[in-house]
């Protein structure tokens, strides 16, 4: 078999452009093991995918700004959004 390259795809990759914006949208929706079996590809390969995305996406990003990270987690904690919001804003640098 000779596969060739075209510009409806990322070279090297094996799938289509269109293919790999369903991957990400599933695995945005669903777990990347379910998204993987649903596609039926391998999860190493959709981590790849996402991967690749993110780091293109971080590339273009400037963070020189960035002074403080909130990480929700008000479904285990208890805590209503807002009160996860405030306790982040008080914090000093990154808080989860």
């Amino acid at each position: 078999m000779h596969q060739v390259e075209v510009p409806w795809a990322r070279p090297g990759i094996g799938f289509t452009l269109l293919f790999e914006a369903w991957a990400l949208l599933l695995a945005r929706e669903i777990a990347v093991s379910e998204a993987a079996e649903t596609l039926g590809i391998q999860d190493t390969r959709l981590w790849r995918m996402l991967t690749h995305y993110v780091d293109k996406a971080h590339a273009g990003t400037d963070w020189s700004k960035l002074v403080r990270v909130g990480v929700d987690e008000s479904e285990r904690s208890g805590d209503s959004l807002p009160q996860a919001a405030r306790r982040a804003s008080a914090a000093r640098g990154i808080a989860t």
